[in-house]
């Protein structure tokens, strides 16, 4: 039988169809488009190696693995059937074999799994799903996995900081950005807010401490005094 919804749209967020269950479908396309243009702008290049942590249905993916050369593509994802569909109704099993991208399932943020170090490293919406303690383990889990010069990019849900434990699914948790970088530094990570835009998150940028002056200069290019903004 035909699929009568193929994007989703009839779903909510979080819903089981491969493009809700990771956020509202009718932003799937715009949530991609603003991932990959960010890391554009912050300076990604295609000799790169690229960690999306929580990747899903490769709604990023499909643009990331056809943009990067063979096996600079690294998806982390505890759901197999996501990355399952997304190869088969998003990326396409030839891509796959001619781009080899690796994925690892698991969601303790387990990235030393891959055995290689990372340029950048994308979490969109990742953080906005887990309490502190988990952010933390997070966070100092994937920071032994960026190269010395490697920068990550991130978002989380702007509000007051509330306690729990582990992940909350679909559901979101909200941090006060002093909150949120205090967190950061405690994993190791220097960080900045940026003003990218997004439909609901605040993205930041975070790199080992040495990195700051450039944290900065970055930081600095990509507020794009996104005010207002709507897509």
């Amino acid at each position: 039988m035909r699929n009568r919804d193929p994007y989703g749209l009839t779903y909510k967020a979080g819903g089981p169809h491969h493009r809700a269950y990771v956020g509202p479908p009718h932003d799937y396309d715009l949530v991609a488009g603003l991932v990959f243009s960010l890391l554009i702008a912050a300076g990604m290049r295609e000799t790169n190696r690229v960690l999306d942590v929580g990747c899903g249905s490769l709604r990023v993916g499909r643009l990331l693995v056809p943009f990067l050369r063979p096996g600079g593509y690294y998806g982390l994802e505890p759901n197999r059937w996501l990355v399952k569909e997304g190869v088969r109704r998003e990326l396409g099993r030839w891509m796959r074999r001619r781009k080899q991208p690796r994925f690892h399932y698991a969601d303790d943020f387990s990235a030393d799994a891959f055995g290689v170090q990372f340029d950048w490293i994308v979490a969109q919406s990742i953080f906005s799903h887990t309490y502190p303690d988990l952010t933390v383990t997070g966070l100092t889990r994937l920071v032994p996995t960026l190269t010395d010069g490697g920068v990550m990019l991130a978002t989380f849900v702007e509000g007051d900081t509330i306690d729990g434990s582990g992940w909350r699914y679909p559901q979101c948790v909200e941090y006060q950005w002093e909150d949120m970088q205090a967190i950061l530094s405690q994993a190791g990570l220097a960080a900045e807010p940026i003003s990218w835009p997004h439909p609901r998150q605040r993205w930041f940028i975070a790199a080992r401490p040495p990195q700051k002056r450039r944290l900065t200069v970055l930081a600095d290019r990509l507020r794009l005094g996104t005010d207002g903004w709507k897509p």
